[in-house]
């Protein structure tokens, strides 16, 4: 019996006292390009906790230190999309030193603060899953199963 498998996925939403989020614009990644994504994003690796990854990807892509003890788990999503499978653990970071800066600019081109009603149309998956419930941030389970992003 094959067992099905499937990616996990780590998403960083900086919010700042302005209850502004930090977008950043896809770019070169093969996945969604052109589109916001939230701050930092990537996959766990086979050796981290996803609070390490959480943590590593706020530095890797956008400059910040961010404590696991300062991160909200929000959401957790499971979905196909683009016949990928994803579990994706989606945390919430109100504090964190450093100023954010793109840090990997083959894979990003924009950064930039947006208040949850000026969002820009073109977002990815995830963003898209937490402005259809208004940011919430009661912890929430959210499933998809489509092939094409919401």
């Amino acid at each position: 019996m094959t067992r099905h498998q499937r990616n996990i996925a780590i998403f960083v939403l900086l919010r700042n006292k302005e209850g502004e989020y930090l977008l950043q614009r896809r770019k070169n990644t093969g996945y969604m390009d052109g589109h916001y994504d939230f701050a930092a994003s990537g996959h766990v690796e086979s050796d981290e906790s996803v609070l390490e990854t959480a943590v590593r990807e706020a530095k890797e892509e956008v400059g910040v230190t961010v404590r696991a003890e300062d991160l909200k788990l929000v959401r957790v999503s499971q979905t196909q999309t683009f016949g990928n499978a994803y579990i994706s653990f989606i945390f919430l970071c109100e504090s964190w030193q450093g100023i954010p800066t793109i840090c990997e600019p083959e894979k990003c081109d924009k950064l930039e603060w947006f208040l949850p009603k000026d969002f820009p149309e073109l977002v990815t998956v995830n963003v898209r899953v937490m402005q259809e419930t208004n940011f919430r941030e009661d912890f929430e389970f959210f499933y998809s199963n489509s092939e094409q992003p919401l």
